[in-house]
């Protein structure tokens, strides 16, 4: 008997798990005054899908940053590469700096630092202000 009763609790808790769903993306330490390294090869302090959404963020954010420096066919052969999201000492205030390699025309890196302020706490549908971006060619 106690065991039939230990299996279908198991089972219960394990059907509650399967149910539940995922709290909204919010962005971490956003109210923080403490600078702090989230994402880098050396640090992962972000949920997978925190993360997936930096990356969405980070790219469209540098094709907003260099909205004059070509169509957006050109973005079509970048592809990502590497991403670092750190927290700066101000509330809202994040540093990203997100690279990209291009196959075509000709093989290179660019990467795009950007000092981004976010109004909201969120990820899923995310308000920020590009406060400034610097482009570097890597390779």
């Amino acid at each position: 008997m106690r065991k039939e009763l230990l299996i279908g609790g198991l089972l219960v808790g394990l059907a509650g798990c399967a149910t539940a769903k995922p709290k909204p993306a919010t962005i971490p330490s956003y109210n923080s005054t403490k600078a702090k390294v989230l994402l880098s090869n050396k640090a992962d302090h972000l949920t997978d899908q925190q993360e997936a959404r930096f990356w969405r963020i980070a790219r469209q954010a540098a094709k907003r940053g260099t909205k004059g420096d070509g169509d957006a066919a050109s973005w079509a052969n970048l592809k990502d590469d590497a991403l670092y999201v750190a927290k700066t000492a101000k509330p809202h205030q994040y540093q990203l700096v997100y690279q990209v390699k291009a196959t075509k025309p000709l093989p290179v890196t660019v990467s795009y630092g950007m000092l981004l302020r976010f109004t909201k706490n969120s990820l899923a549908h995310p308000a920020y202000k590009l406060d400034g971006i610097d482009t570097e060619l890597v390779k």
